[in-house]
């Protein structure tokens, strides 16, 4: 693992499923929070948008981007991903509200 000049990203992701991926049972799209380690901020757009297709999503909005600051205390878990999005440098995503 390579992360140097890299930093832990986060942000609100909206996103609406392929026709073929039935994996929100057939609701429209969902919203959840995403980290990944990327450079810059642009960076982290591109390779949220590249692994979500990889998924089978089309990425719709990624808002309130931010690096993670780990002297906060985030819901949904989002501490423990961190940890583990570092460790990795794959993505992360919290928990999919879904909406139709």
């Amino acid at each position: 693992m390579n992360i140097q000049n890299k930093k832990l990203w986060l942000a609100l992701a909206t996103v609406a499923p392929f026709i073929d991926n039935n994996d929100l049972n057939g609701a429209k799209g969902a919203v959840f929070n995403v980290l990944f380690v990327a450079k810059t901020k642009k960076e982290f757009k591109e390779k949220v948008r590249f692994k979500l297709l990889e998924f089978g999503y089309v990425l719709e909005n990624l808002e309130d981007i931010e690096p993670f600051d780990f002297k906060k205390t985030y819901g949904d878990n989002l501490n423990n991903l961190a940890e583990i999005a570092l460790q990795t440098e794959n993505i992360q995503w919290g928990t999919f509200y879904i909406y139709d």
